[in-house]
């Protein structure tokens, strides 16, 4: 039986940056942050400056590029229709 991993005189160990590990959110976390439906939080990942991706069925966004999303997004600005539906009227 092999080691899973050894350690050959010939090379010599590499240092290893330590990664800090990043918040992920998926649109079940965003809908319950934002206190709407899935299917709304879903639509927003059609918006072309949101930061989300998708990987595979996966919808997800880096909690640190939503919140500056989120703080950058203009209330005042016409939205695409169908984003947020028909909130305030």
């Amino acid at each position: 039986m092999r080691a899973p991993f050894c350690f050959h005189p010939k090379f010599p160990k590499k240092e290893v940056n330590p990664v800090t590990p990043i918040e992920i959110l998926d649109d079940v976390a965003i809908a319950e942050l934002l206190n709407i439906s899935r299917r709304k939080s879903r639509s927003l990942w059609r918006l072309p400056d949101f930061p989300g991706k998708r990987i595979g069925r996966r919808l997800v966004v880096a909690k640190d590029a939503f919140e500056q999303w989120l703080h950058s997004v203009d209330t005042n600005k016409e939205q695409p229709p169908g984003v947020w539906g028909r909130v305030g009227k």
